[in-house]
């Protein structure tokens, strides 16, 4: 949890795992300002807390027809959704 709340190496170890330094940057703030609010609501700073996020994705044709074996047209989203 501690690690969380430094931006700068969380940055680092994300942009070694192979993102961009500025995208690596805007997350590590998403998550420091997640595991801060956790800790004022009681979290300990020993805690064990796994970090995702999933970029997102807007479907311009074809929602609900790839599985079905039609065609789709997906487009990138500079939105993501992050969560500890």
């Amino acid at each position: 949890m501690r690690m969380l709340c430094d931006g700068a190496e969380l940055a680092a170890r994300m942009a070694a795992n192979g993102l961009t330094g500025p995208a690596a940057e805007k997350k590590a703030v998403l998550f420091a300002g997640c595991a801060k609010t956790l800790q004022k609501h009681g979290l300990v700073d020993e805690a064990e807390v796994k970090c995702f996020f999933v970029p997102g994705r807007i479907e311009v044709l074809g929602k609900h027809t790839d599985y079905a074996g039609g065609g789709v047209v997906p487009s990138c989203s500079k939105v993501v959704q992050a969560g500890l």
